[in-house]
C-alpha cells in the first residue's frame, strides 16, 4: 500500500504525536534496552508507529525485525519510512492486530503505554507475547501511589503545547528525522499543531523551578509491582488506601500513581517522560470508615477509584 502524505492525517485514531517523537526520556530507555538485548535475535515491534524501534532494532544487530500496526495508516508510513531507509529486507512491515497474529520473536518491544499506564492495552499485548515465548520489552513496571494534599495547580489539568521541530534526542537515522519533520509540515501547519496534555505530565518536572508551589504528601504506599513476562491476573491490579492512614486528614486530596517502567537495570521514570502521570481527583470519604481501593478496569482502560 503507497500513502499518499498529503492525505495523511497525523492525528487519526489517537496519531502520531511528535511530543512523543521527541521525548528523549522515554527514546533513551527504549534504545539502550534494545541495543543491549537484540543483537542476532528476532524482534517484534508492537504498535510501529513511525517505525522508530523497529529502526533502532535493525541497526542494534537484529536478525529480523517485524513491525506490526493495526491502523492502516501508520502501518503504511512505517512501510514508507522503512523502505525510505532501505531497511525492507531486515523489518517486515505488518498491518494487523498483534492480537490476531501468532509471530514467534525472541524480543517483543512496544511503546503501548499512556497516562492511565495500561491504557493501550500492554497487558494483554505482553500475555500474547509471553505465549509467542519470547521476552516482552518494558519487563516490569513498579507503581507508587501518593496522595498529596490538594492544590489550586491542580485545577490546571489542560494545557496546549504545541511541537513542530522533529528532536527525538538520540542518535537515529537522519533520514528519519528529516522524512517525519518533512512530512509533517507539508500536512500539517504550524497553527494546527496543538496538542493537550494532562497538566500532570509535566508538574513534577517544573516543581523545582517555583518557589512558592511546594506539594505536600500524605500518604505513600507500597510499589505495586506488575512483571509482564509472568502469567498476570488483572483483577489483582488493586492499591488499598488504609482508611486509619487518611481519616480526617483533609476534605480533598489527589492521588497520583508514579510509575518506572524497567528492562533489567535500565529505567524508565513517569516523572521524565512526556506521557507522565496519571491522578484520580479524591474526595475525602468524611466519617465512612471504609479502606480505599483503586482498581484497573481493562474495559474502560482507566483506574477507579471505590470506598
Amino acid at each position: 500500500m503507497e500513502i499518499d502524505l498529503t492525505q495523511f492525517d497525523w492525528f487519526n485514531d489517537d496519531g502520531i504525536f511528535l511530543p512523543m517523537i521527541n521525548d528523549g526520556k522515554r527514546n533513551s530507555f527504549y534504545k539502550e534496552a534494545i541495543e543491549r538485548s537484540v543483537k542476532d535475535k528476532v524482534v517484534c515491534d508492537i504498535g510501529s508507529g513511525t517505525g522508530l524501534l523497529s529502526i533502532l532494532s535493525a541497526n542494534a544487530g537484529a536478525k529480523k525485525v517485524f513491525a506490526v500496526e493495526r491502523d492502516q495508516g501508520r502501518y503504511a508510513y512505517t512501510k514508507h519510512i522503512i523502505n525510505k531507509l532501505g531497511l525492507q529486507n531486515m523489518v517486515e512491515v505488518i498491518h494487523d492486530d498483534f492480537l490476531n497474529t501468532d509471530i514467534k520473536a525472541d524480543i517483543f518491544v512496544s511503546e503501548t503505554m499512556n497516562t492511565q499506564i495500561f491504557g493501550e492495552d500492554i497487558l494483554y499485548l505482553a500475555e500474547h507475547a509471553r505465549k509467542q515465548g519470547g521476552v516482552f520489552l518494558p519487563s516490569t513496571f513498579e507503581i507508587t501511589p501518593i496522595i498529596y494534599k490538594y492544590h489550586p495547580i491542580f485545577i490546571l489539568d489542560q494545557l496546549n503545547s504545541d511541537a513542530w521541530e522533529v528532536d527525538p534526542k538520540i542518535d537515529v537515522d537522519q533520514i528519519y528525522k528529516e522524512t517525519i519533520e518533512t512530512n509533517f509540515k507539508e500536512r500539517h501547519p504550524l497553527l494546527n499543531t496543538l496538542y493537550r496534555a494532562n497538566q500532570l505530565n509535566k508538574l513534577f518536572q517544573l516543581l523545582p523551578d517555583f518557589d512558592d508551589v511546594k506539594l505536600s504528601e500524605l500518604w505513600r504506599g507500597d510499589p505495586l509491582v506488575v512483571d509482564l513476562n509472568e502469567p498476570l491476573d488483572i483483577d489483582s491490579l488493586r492499591i488499598t488506601i488504609p482508611y486509619k492512614e487518611v481519616n480526617n486528614k483533609l476534605d480533598d486530596w489527589y492521588m497520583v500513581l508514579h510509575w518506572k517502567a524497567r528492562f533489567h537495570d535500565i529505567v524508565m521514570d513517569s516523572n521524565d517522560v512526556w506521557f507522565g502521570n496519571i491522578s484520580k481527583h479524591l474526595h475525602s470519604p468524611h466519617k465512612r470508615q471504609y479502606d480505599i481501593n483503586t482498581w484497573y478496569n481493562p474495559d474502560l482502560r482507566d483506574w477507579h477509584v471505590t470506598w
